[in-house]
């Protein structure tokens, strides 16, 4: 009997205990004690407490959301710290100018800037005079400024041409620039020549003086092997020339101005599809390819002078349909003539008449050929074909691949092609065509079909990195949209991009495998985080502990950003703008030896027309371009020299 009284008081102590920390299941003993089944219950209880109690600690702690609150906090303070920065350095810059400057160099900037705002447009009977005071002035003002940013015709101009004059001389668009500007190698001892091969080079020049100017070099170098002075005529540039002898290049591949679309054809037809396209939109964006043809047009003219008149009215009443609709409101734009200055004056013509100064200068609009918008970009581009039947194909001269290039990127958010030749009269070797076809039935650029084949939870799969970006990838598939794994943005690669009709949104899988909670790690994590941002990525994290701890509950946050971005569930190959009976486009096939020739139907392909080449009266010429200023927020596919 004593005994029993003693396991009865045991077993009321430790159903008291049970009370006090799980009431529930002691209440569920109590009632169920003749239940069988708590036989082998009772044998796991140790690990299920031990899960239970892990349970309650997770959720204590779990604070859905917390994490993307954060991000987003700390996205606005690094944008604060990044412009706080840039605004110290600005300030730090200046002081140390004003502390550094003498009088002397003081008054002589203040001279020059006086002098060269004299000169104007250069045509004034006293601008010699002018010139000559300003490059006096400049010679004792040029220390005064640690950077200064010219043209190449002002720094001959204006710089006293010395061994050493600067430490560091940067030449931008090298590519443009002649054997004319060969002295920029004499200003510095260290150089850095940016360009591209594939865009614009200067207009060849002097054709009927080759043997002549073959005779001087010669004459002048002597000791050059005839292989090597053939390098310096004038159908060289400056970025090929220097290619030459110093072949180790530093490329530059990531794309930061075209939505994919735009950019694709001149990544696939002329840098062998290696272009990264970083730049990412969202669902308000522009439907990025337009092609317009113009019935029952006609040219007039012919080489330089061809212009196409129904074709440049079709032009205008598209600018004067964007200006008016609220969608362009924020747009700059841009028309460009693939063919003819005649075309381009008739568009200037049109553009004074019919649209008003503010509304010209508020949409930055201007007119203009291919080698006058290098360097230059607009948010919409208006191409013009101008032909209407050309007697020959083109594409297999070098000027003409590199003016189609320039002409195909310029375009930020949407790009219109305006001709009047039916494609059928297009040869099928046309660089003209090819383009067409394109605008017209784009491959399917935001979700090309990669074929990872069937996907299990359990088995690892290439591409994915880990199970649970495949658990994950699995879960979202089964709702019906197009995921796309290990997708390549710059140098890195996105776990999951989920991509729609009009925008796509990426998803990072911050699991144990690879994602390592080092400082360094996040700090690097963030870093790309950043830079993709910029160019209008939109990211959603998920932790792998959120997600084994509750799927379901994990991924809510995904779906209603999805529904956010206007972001459905589609099979998205195609898109849905295709013309019926199109023929599917195929990347141009360029010759291996292009044609170094400089014309287009017999127009001599020069940078740009006698004369303004804007719309309006806005022209840059009164402008002192040799001051510091801002740097350009995109990268074509370039190359650096240095």
């Amino acid at each position: 009997a004593y005994v029993r009284d003693a396991r009865r008081r045991r077993c009321s102590q430790l159903l008291d205990a049970l009370r006090g920390a799980h009431p529930l299941l002691a209440g569920r003993l109590l009632d169920e004690a003749d239940d069988p089944t708590w036989e082998p219950r009772l044998a796991a209880l140790e690990r299920a407490w031990a899960w239970g109690k892990a349970a309650q600690f997770v959720s204590v702690r779990r604070t859905p959301g917390l994490e993307r609150r954060l991000d987003v906090e700390l996205t606005e303070q690094e944008e604060r710290l990044e412009e706080v920065t840039g605004e110290l350095a600005a300030a730090w810059g200046r002081l140390h100018c004003q502390q550094n400057m003498t009088q002397e160099q003081k008054s002589a900037l203040q001279a020059y800037r006086t002098h060269m705002a004299s000169v104007g447009r250069g045509k004034g009977r006293s601008a010699g005079h002018f010139r000559a005071a300003a490059r006096e002035r400049m010679s004792v003002a040029q220390g005064a400024v640690p950077a200064w940013v010219m043209p190449i015709a002002q720094v001959a101009e204006m710089i006293q041409t010395q061994r050493n004059t600067f430490d560091v001389v940067i030449v931008d668009e090298a590519s443009q620039a002649g054997m004319d500007a060969l002295f920029l190698l004499w200003l510095a001892p260290r150089v850095i020549v940016v360009g591209d091969d594939k865009q614009c080079a200067p207009p060849v020049t002097g054709k009927g003086r080759h043997q002549a100017i073959r005779d001087k070099l010669a004459a002048h170098l002597p000791d050059m092997p005839t292989g090597l002075r053939e390098l310096y005529m004038p159908h060289t540039n400056l970025y090929g020339l220097l290619t030459t002898f110093f072949p180790e290049v530093i490329r530059l591949d990531e794309h930061f101005r075209c939505v994919p679309e735009i950019i694709n054809w001149s990544s696939s037809t002329f840098y062998d599809n290696k272009l990264l396209p970083l730049r990412q939109y969202g669902g308000e964006r522009l439907d990025p390819l337009r092609t317009t043809f113009v019935e029952e047009a006609a040219t007039l003219g012919r080489d330089g002078r061809i212009h196409n008149p129904r074709e440049a009215e079709a032009i205008v009443d598209a600018l004067e349909q964007l200006t008016s609709d609220e969608a362009y409101q924020d747009k700059t734009i841009g028309v460009i003539v693939l063919q003819g200055f005649g075309q381009i004056k008739l568009l200037q013509s049109l553009i004074e008449q019919r649209i008003p100064a503010t509304t010209r200068e508020h949409h930055r609009i201007r007119a203009g050929n291919a080698a006058s918008f290098q360097g230059d970009e607009r948010h919409v581009i208006l191409l013009s074909m101008v032909v209407t039947d050309p007697p020959r194909a083109i594409g297999g001269a070098r000027s003409e691949q590199q003016a189609y290039n320039v002409a195909a990127s310029r375009a930020q958010d949407q790009m219109w092609l305006f001709h009047s030749v039916p494609p059928d009269r297009l040869k099928s070797n046309d660089l003209r065509l090819n383009l067409l076809t394109y605008m017209d039935n784009p491959p399917a650029i935001l979700a090309a079909n990669h074929d990872i084949g069937p996907v299990r939870p359990d088995v690892h799969t290439q591409p994915f990195q880990s199970l649970f970006e495949q658990q994950v990838y699995l879960r979202i598939k089964d709702r019906g949209y197009h995921v796309l794994p290990q997708y390549p943005a710059g140098t890195k690669s996105i776990d999951l991009v989920v991509v729609g009709a009009r925008g796509r949104l990426a998803v990072e899988c911050d699991g144990d495998y690879f994602h390592h909670t080092t400082r360094d790690q996040i700090d690097r994590d963030h870093r790309r985080d950043r830079e993709l941002r910029r160019v209008g990525w939109r990211f959603w994290r998920l932790r792998e502990s959120e997600f084994r701890f509750d799927p379901d509950e994990a991924l809510c946050g995904l779906w209603d950003e999805l529904d956010r971005l206007d972001i459905r569930p589609a099979d998205y190959s195609q898109p849905a703008t295709a013309p019926s009976g199109s023929a599917p486009w195929t990347p141009f096939d360029l010759p291996d030896e292009p044609d170094d020739g400089n014309t287009v139907d017999g127009e001599a392909e020069s940078p740009a027309p006698q004369g303004p080449d804007t719309a309006d009266d806005n022209s840059e010429e009164n402008e002192d371009h040799s001051t510091p200023h801002g740097d350009r927020s995109t990268v074509d596919h370039t190359e650096v020299l240095a």
